[in-house]
């Protein structure tokens, strides 16, 4: 399903969340796989990734696209939950949480133990 920028955001699982955290932390390149259309910045437009974002980075699937990037911070703004990810030689672009589809091979969890203030 493409990202529609209009959808509410959906809590994500603590867990997956400090996982995040984990690797903003770190600094080091992971793996991550996304709904298309989910990230924000000059190098997307719509559900594709134009040529901004450099072609050994990125490699899409159906509905996903799979890229190597360094998470940067993990932040919320107007709601969300959000990343900021950095490419090799691109500027820095935002993924919301909710559109993660995996880090590295690890499933976001979509069920159970969402970090949600009630």
């Amino acid at each position: 399903m493409a990202f529609d920028k209009t959808q509410l955001y959906s809590p994500i699982d603590c867990g997956f969340h400090d996982l995040l955290e984990h690797y903003a932390v770190l600094r080091q390149t992971v793996s991550i796989t996304f709904h298309g259309g989910a990230l924000t910045g000059n190098a997307i437009t719509g559900n594709a990734i134009t040529e901004n974002v450099p072609a050994e980075n990125v490699s899409a699937g159906n509905d996903s696209h799979t890229v190597d990037a360094v998470i940067i911070d993990v932040f919320a703004r107007d709601g969300a939950d959000w990343a900021k990810i950095r490419f090799s030689g691109c500027d820095d672009l935002e993924l919301r949480l909710d559109q993660i589809v995996s880090i590295n091979g690890t499933a976001r969890p979509t069920d159970g133990n969402a970090c949600k203030v009630s």
